[in-house]
């Protein structure tokens, strides 16, 4: 794995804690939240497609 790809994983994974974090005080932010995981993982996917 690639230094590139750790740090990616690991911003997923920090984003995915702060926005279930987020969800859970403040619920009128759960529909933001959503829509960036949902951006993070259509980035994540198309670098892991050409890396792998």
């Amino acid at each position: 794995m690639s230094a590139t790809t750790g740090i990616g994983n690991l911003l997923l994974s920090e984003l995915q804690s702060l926005s279930t974090e987020a969800r859970r005080k403040h619920p009128e932010i759960k529909e933001a939240s959503r829509h960036l995981d949902l951006v993070a993982r259509s980035l994540a996917v198309p670098q892991q497609l050409c890396l792998g």
